[in-house]
């Protein structure tokens, strides 16, 4: 079976406190074929520098598309950014976020594959600064019907 491609969508303004971690827990992934789709938003601190090196290190591995929008938001980022994917997942990364292992993308491609009427696959639990692990409560909108979530 062919593998899917799972594109990664990071969007950043002004992000250079954490982007180096984001990106970081991408160069560690052990699951191919990905892509990686970053949009900044012209910041104005080391954020492009950190990308350029980024890229640089990782032009041969993978995909990586990086584009810049005028800042309108991070519903508008992202969108301009999705528009970019070839991917059959899309994966958003924020600035600020980091998958926490390398094999994050392996059980997402794995929960697809098992699951080919999936559409949309969210995670629970975020981790603090402090490395404090929390449980997200189930919120309505993962209580709803997948047909019911879609059509917002």
């Amino acid at each position: 079976m062919k593998s899917i491609t799972i594109s990664i969508v990071t969007c950043t303004f002004n992000s250079e406190k954490y982007l180096k971690n984001a990106l970081k827990s991408i160069e560690s992934q052990t699951y191919q074929p990905i892509e990686h789709i970053i949009n900044d938003a012209y910041s104005t601190d080391s954020t492009l520098e950190i990308i350029q090196e980024y890229i640089e290190r990782n032009k041969n591995r993978y995909s990586i598309k990086f584009i810049q929008s005028e800042p309108k938001g991070v519903g508008n980022a992202l969108n301009v950014a999705t528009k970019e994917a070839t991917g059959e997942i899309i994966h958003y990364l924020h600035s600020d976020d980091y998958y926490l292992n390398q094999g994050s993308l392996e059980k997402i491609a794995e929960i697809f594959k098992n699951r080919p009427d999936l559409v949309w696959l969210t995670g629970n639990f975020l981790i603090e600064l402090t490395g404090r692990r929390v449980v997200i409560p189930q919120t309505r909108l993962l209580r709803m019907n997948p047909k019911t979530v879609l059509s917002f």
